[in-house]
């Protein structure tokens, strides 16, 4: 994740869920679905793990990769 999109993320701007939706939800589902082998499954996960990005990206350390 792109430092310029965890700043927008916490700043809480609407376009930055936008965004981290367009830039990760593809590859997060692909590997939801790889893991729950059934499109449902992994469509929950998705709806449950995004929301909770935008929700607890305070807690996250930059330092971290």
């Amino acid at each position: 994740m792109t430092a310029a999109l965890v700043a927008a993320l916490k700043r809480q701007s609407p376009t930055a869920f936008e965004q981290l939706i367009a830039e990760y939800g593809t590859m997060l589902y692909r590997v939801a679905l790889r893991l729950m082998e059934q499109p449902e499954e992994a469509e929950e996960v998705l709806q449950e793990t995004l929301p909770r990005v935008y929700e607890k990206i305070h807690t996250f350390d930059e330092r971290s990769a």
